[in-house]
């Protein structure tokens, strides 16, 4: 996946979503030295996804539908945001 964080910065403007049956849309607002602010459609409010995640879960190996949010929650890389790191991780990973 190369520099995640470059790619993440590279999302900025666009809208992704969530992996499942839901699919629930959000826009990547921002990126920082932080993490990831998206823009939660559902709730119309912000939420900083850090880098600590998206690295942690990056560093898992998982490519294209095999990046889930039960993955990720289960490997320990993202306990708060497994949904949106996942949606990260795909659109990052195309």
């Amino acid at each position: 996946m190369g520099d995640v964080r470059a790619h993440g910065a590279g999302l900025v403007g666009q809208t992704l979503r969530t992996t499942g049956p839901r699919r629930m849309p959000f826009d990547v607002v921002a990126s920082d030295p932080s993490g990831v602010t998206i823009h939660l459609h559902s709730t119309d409010k912000d939420r900083l996804v850090p880098w600590q995640q998206i690295e942690a879960a990056s560093l898992l190996g998982l490519h294209g539908k095999e990046i889930t949010p039960l993955r990720l929650r289960e490997a320990g890389a993202s306990e708060a945001h497994p949904a949106y790191v996942a949606a990260i991780l795909r659109a990052v990973d195309a």
